[in-house]
C-alpha cells in the first residue's frame, strides 16, 4: 500500500518503483517515493517544491536511468537526480502541465503537453526558456504525450504524438510542416487515453462518446456484458493504429469497451516478440486489468486487482523479463511476464 499515489514509473532495470502522491493530513505535501522491487519495504520520500503543486505525468529517462521528468499543476516541468534526490532542471510554464515526455532520440530534449493546448519543447543543455511552443488545434488540455521512434520518423525529425480530448496529433520538430497534423479517424469520440508501442509503432485510443453522439462505428469486438457496476461508465471504444510513414496511420481495429465517464483512464501496450502485442486497460465496469491481443482486441487475460479506481498502468522491460506494474487506488500491483 502506498498512501495518496496518484503516478508511478517503474525502472526494471534497475528495479525500481517512483511513485508521485500526497502525504496524508490536512494540507498534505507532495513528494515523489522510491521503492525498491528487492526489498519493497524500503521507500524513500523525495520533497518537491511547494509550489510545484500536484504532479501530473512522470517518467523515467530512457537514455539516463537516474534522472525523472515530471510535470505539475503547478505551472512547472522539471527534471530531479534519483542520485542526489534533488531538482537539477526547473522550468516555468505559461499554464498547467498535464503531460511530459522525454524525446527518444535525443536525451536532451523534452516535452510538455499544457492545459490550454500548447505543446513545448525544451533543451536540457538551455537552462533560459523553452526552444518552441506551438500551438494546439483546439485549446483542450494535452493529457497524453509520447516521443515516436526514429524510424517511424523522417531524417533526424523531433516527432510526438498528443493526445487531447479532440483526438490525437502529430507534430514534427525541426521540420518544413511542423504541424500539428490531426489523425483521420481519431476524432470520433472524447479522446480520454492514448497507449504508443515505440518497438512496433502501434497505437490505441480509446473513447467515450461526445453528447449526443450517435455511434456508427464498426468495431472487431461486440460490445462486452456489463456484470456489476463499480463507478460511472459509458460506452465507449479502443481503437488501434500503426504508423506506417511520416504522416499516414493505418486502422488495425476496433472495439466496444467500458470507458470512465469521469476520469482520463490510463493504459499501455506490452510487445511480446514472436507474438502479436496485447493492449492494457482497466475496465470501468469490472474494475479488472484487461489484456487484449492487437489487432484483434481478442480478450486474453483479466488480472484481478483490490481497489479501484486505476489510476495509472505502466509496462517496461529489463533483466529478461516485462513488468505490468498497476496503480489501483493506493495499492500497488505488479505482474511479471517472461520471454517478451
Amino acid at each position: 500500500m502506498v498512501d495518496g499515489a496518484r503516478l508511478i514509473d517503474v525502472d526494471a532495470s534497475n528495479q525500481i518503483v517512483l511513485v508521485a502522491r500526497r502525504q496524508s493530513g490536512f494540507g498534505g505535501t507532495h513528494v515523489l517515493t522510491k521503492i525498491s522491487l528487492m526489498s519493497p519495504y524500503e521507500r524513500e520520500d523525495i520533497g518537491i517544491p511547494f509550489c510545484t503543486n500536484a504532479v501530473r505525468d512522470l517518467h523515467i529517462s530512457p537514455a539516463a536511468r537516474n534522472l525523472v521528468l515530471f510535470s505539475s499543476l503547478g505551472k512547472k516541468l522539471a527534471i530531479l537526480s534519483m542520485e542526489s534526490n534533488h531538482i537539477i532542471l526547473d522550468y516555468d510554464l505559461p499554464d498547467a502541465a498535464w503531460s511530459c515526455s522525454w524525446d527518444q532520440n535525443s536525451s536532451h530534449h523534452v516535452y510538455a503537453g499544457l492545459k490550454n493546448g500548447l505543446l513545448v519543447m525544451f533543451d536540457m543543455r538551455q537552462t533560459v526558456g523553452p526552444l518552441k511552443i506551438l500551438q494546439g488545434l483546439t485549446n483542450n488540455p494535452i493529457h497524453t504525450i509520447h516521443s515516436l521512434s526514429s524510424y517511424s520518423t523522417v531524417s533526424n525529425d523531433k516527432s510526438i504524438l498528443s493526445a487531447s480530448a479532440y483526438g490525437i496529433c502529430q507534430w514534427n520538430f525541426d521540420a518544413l510542416e511542423e504541424g500539428p497534423f490531426l489523425i483521420p479517424e481519431t476524432n470520433q469520440g472524447v479522446c480520454t487515453s492514448l497507449a504508443y508501442c515505440s518497438s512496433r509503432d502501434e497505437l490505441v485510443a480509446s473513447y467515450r462518446p461526445k453528447v449526443g453522439m450517435s455511434n456508427e462505428i464498426v468495431y472487431s469486438q461486440p460490445s462486452p456484458s456489463p456484470s456489476h457496476t463499480t463507478g460511472h461508465r459509458v460506452d465507449g471504444c479502443h481503437v488501434a493504429f500503426k504508423k506506417e510513414d511520416h504522416h499516414q496511420f493505418s486502422k488495425l481495429g476496433s472495439a466496444y469497451a467500458n470507458i470512465d465517464a469521469i476520469r482520463l483512464p490510463k493504459s499501455t501496450i506490452i510487445d511480446l516478440q514472436g507474438c502479436n502485442s496485447l493492449f492494457v486497460s482497466a475496465d470501468a465496469v469490472m474494475g479488472d486489468l484487461i489484456l487484449q491481443e492487437l489487432p484483434s482486441f481478442r480478450s486474453v487475460q483479466h488480472l484481478k486487482v483490490h481497489k479501484h479506481p486505476v489510476r495509472d498502468v505502466k509496462y517496461s522491460y529489463g533483466f529478461d523479463r516485462g513488468l505490468l506494474s498497476c496503480l489501483s487506488d493506493d495499492i500497488l500491483h505488479l505482474f511479471c511476464t517472461k520471454g517478451s
